[in-house]
């Protein structure tokens, strides 16, 4: 599934979200589990520059809207940022559930900044659940691309979202 959404205007612009629920990787190898990627831009223009944002959507978004587009609220961009937050890239995780539990609990205990290395700190940090031994062979941090199922009520989510009226991006975000 790939969908192009468009949600409203900030001060940039229109914004836009792609949407896209894939089998496969670029290579064509198969996922155990649908990969999600959501990507949004902020004022796109003709050319591939944009005056605002680009990136993925946040917990700021709904607040910096000027204009929403048909159908949607505020409180659908913040639940799309929260879903964006917890299920971006699925398929790329580089902590077990265990690894990964601990640290949606801990969240201060793995906050970096520059040059401090943010895989350095999680195995630190980490402590005893690196290596992972609930899994078998035991599991360190990192070591892997490991996947995490998306549940049927996110994927029900983000097929329903409404596509704003159906404007479409400018040039080259017209994808």
């Amino acid at each position: 599934m790939k969908r192009t959404l468009y949600l409203g205007n900030t001060i940039d612009g229109a914004v836009f979200v792609w949407i896209e629920l894939s089998n496969e990787d670029a290579a064509g190898r198969p996922y155990d589990t649908p990969s999600l990627s959501i990507t949004a831009v902020e004022g796109p223009t003709t050319g591939g520059n944009a005056r605002g944002g680009l990136g993925r959507p946040n917990a700021e978004l709904a607040g910096r809207m000027t204009k929403l587009a048909p159908g949607w609220t505020a409180t659908m961009i913040d639940k799309l940022a929260d879903v964006t937050e917890r299920w971006h890239l699925n398929t790329l995780r580089a902590g077990s559930p265990a690894q990964r539990e601990y640290m949606r609990q801990h969240p201060r205990q793995f906050e970096v900044t520059y040059p401090t290395s943010h895989y350095d700190n999680a195995c630190q940090q980490l402590g005893s659940l690196n290596p992972d031994r609930s899994m078998d062979p035991p599991y360190e941090y990192g070591s892997a691309w490991l996947s995490e199922e998306l549940p049927a009520e996110v994927v029900t989510f983000l097929t329903g979202l409404p596509n704003g009226g159906g404007r479409r991006p400018p040039g080259e975000w017209d994808r």
